[in-house]
């Protein structure tokens, strides 16, 4: 990537406020070193840049950038980083490289942790939003500030916006093969669910109501839908999907719309498919050629639980549009891969996935798709309630979310069920499953 190469020769044709390149540039009347486009950004750069304080120094270099300070980093990226993706890169670079546990994350962290810091970074991102490699270390950096700050520093600015753009963002291909589209949207997608899950309700929600203005939706729903066998891409982009979706039905719509319940069924099948492999099989990094990260059987778990609460937060609801939404998860396999997934043992030992996928069983069942489950199932509701939600009750006696929603989905499920099926399980261990949830859940409360 062009952008990661040392070479700072840019600085001497660019603005060094906004990066424009114009036939002629004036220079600062005090040092004559930097250059600007306009009186405007000359202000610019003396106040908010901070060449008031730099005025007289010598240009960055890439040498003088690894032997800099935090400190100076930072000021370097808020003065050069709109002049020079390459001045900018090597600055991040040196940032994203490191531990966040370490002293210099530490560092690191309190120098661009500031209102300022945050800034100096996104008004790099906003000014590059095409160069992959712009992105690639713009957005470990804000992770690391986020872990180390508290990400309600991150709030206050364009954070949430620009990782949506760069999520929708067409980077071009390289000569090399480099994944760069792929590698942007694993960032992009740890972000967003980093920053999900460090906040209270009411900072999700300011979260929340920034992706979804920017498009982020569509555009988590496209990453999902591109790269399919990137196991953990698929788990932080259906955990961001799942907390957008969750009480925003602007969100569930485009959600919908965007093919997100197809996605989830997709995910569902894939990660199925591999936790039934032998653990041999299971390879810790995927062949070179697919590009997909490293990726295990905890990635995989993650990616079931993940998906089972997407369709569930994806089809609340229970008016028209809401019908419409369970209906599209049903007819896209989604009450069928819940299932399996009840059915894998590596899931089944889960508390969690077991929670998650019968809480998505009772949320995609109504009057309306009653019929559509009973037909797509290989053995109908009976074989659901059987090989599904009978073991899960079995599995976690002690579990009373478990058991709260195993019996309820037999509730919900046996009312639809006909009256020689009834007679079956009535005589069957369905029963007896149930009437022993029951006197635990007695029990427990």
């Amino acid at each position: 990537l062009p952008e990661l190469k040392d070479d700072f020769s840019s600085l001497a044709r660019a603005c060094t406020e906004c990066g424009a390149q114009p036939v002629t540039l004036s220079r600062c009347g005090k040092c004559r070193l930097v250059h600007y486009c306009s009186r405007a950004c000359q202000l610019a750069g003396w106040n908010r840049g901070g060449h008031k304080r730099t005025c007289g120094q010598p240009l960055p270099t890439p040498e003088s950038v690894r032997g800099s300070s935090p400190t100076q980093l930072q000021r370097t990226v808020a003065e050069f980083g709109c002049a020079s993706a390459q001045v900018a890169t090597a600055c991040m670079m040196r940032v994203c490289t490191t531990h966040p546990a370490s002293t210099d994350g530490q560092r690191y962290a309190k120098a661009f942790g500031t209102a300022a810091g945050v800034q100096s970074i996104e008004r790099v991102m906003a000014h590059f939003p095409a160069l992959p490699g712009v992105q690639l270390t713009a957005l470990p950096a804000l992770m690391l500030v986020g872990e180390r700050r508290g990400a309600a520093v991150l709030l206050g600015g364009d954070a949430v916006a620009l990782t949506a753009k760069a999520l929708a963002q067409d980077f071009p291909a390289t000569p090399s093969g480099y994944p760069a589209r792929e590698f942007v949207s694993t960032n992009a997608l740890l972000f967003l669910k980093n920053l999900y899950m460090e906040q209270n309700e009411a900072q999700a929600a300011v979260i929340k109501r920034a992706l979804v203005a920017a498009g982020g939706v569509p555009a988590v729903c496209r990453a999902l839908h591109d790269f399919p066998k990137n196991v953990r891409l698929r788990d932080f982009g259906l955990t961001v999907l799942m907390m957008t979706v969750a009480n925003d039905y602007t969100a569930k719509e485009q959600a919908v719309a965007a093919g997100a319940a197809a996605l989830c069924v997709t995910a569902l099948r894939n990660d199925l498919r591999r936790l039934e492999r032998p653990q041999e099989e299971l390879p810790t990094r995927r062949a070179p050629e697919s590009h997909a990260l490293e990726s295990s059987g905890r990635d995989l778990l993650g990616s079931v639980h993940a998906a089972c609460c997407a369709l569930r937060n994806l089809t609340v609801g229970e008016d028209a549009k809401g019908v419409a939404r369970k209906r599209a998860a049903v007819v896209t396999g989604g009450v069928y891969f819940v299932c399996g997934a009840l059915c894998s043992q590596a899931v089944i030992e889960d508390e969690e996935n077991v929670e998650a996928a019968l809480s998505a069983l009772l949320n995609m069942f109504c009057d309306e798709t009653a019929s559509s489950i009973d037909r797509l199932l290989p053995h109908g509701i009976e074989g659901l309630l059987r090989m599904g939600v009978l073991p899960a009750l079995n599995a976690h006696p002690k579990c009373e979310q478990v058991q709260m929603f195993g019996v309820s989905a037999l509730n919900t499920y046996t009312l639809f069920a006909g009256e020689a099926v009834k007679e079956r399980l009535c005589r069957g261990a369905i029963a007896a499953s149930a009437l022993a949830a029951l006197v635990r859940m007695i029990y427990h409360h």
